[in-house]
């Protein structure tokens, strides 16, 4: 439930920090689509090494390291190209989030 509120506090300024850093409407469009569709096959990996291999606790850690030093890598790029990296490695790195809430039941 918090993630959700955590997603809709930040993805609303997403677009417009792109914005601010140069990008175009249609960039910016192609950035979130590619962040989402790498998202959407990483929570899918995520969610069978969960259930086969690793301990779900500590991929939501591991989650949460990497998301938080994605986000401070944020600050210091410049350039469309390393952005959209490093946007779509924030995206990669939230993935696992989804399972917060099987290990809360």
């Amino acid at each position: 439930m918090l993630i959700g509120v955590a997603d809709g506090s930040l993805l609303p300024f997403v677009p417009l920090f792109l914005l601010q850093r140069g990008m175009s409407a249609p960039v910016i469009g192609a950035v979130l689509a590619a962040a989402a569709l790498a998202s959407l096959a990483a929570g899918l990996n995520w969610a069978y090494l969960a259930d086969r291999h690793l301990r779900p606790e500590r991929i939501v850690v591991f989650a949460s390291i990497a998301a938080a030093l994605s986000a401070l890598l944020l600050t210091l790029t410049r350039g469309a190209v390393v952005l959209t990296v490093v946007i779509v490695v924030l995206w990669l790195a939230r993935a696992p989030f989804m399972l917060l809430d099987p290990i809360t039941l």
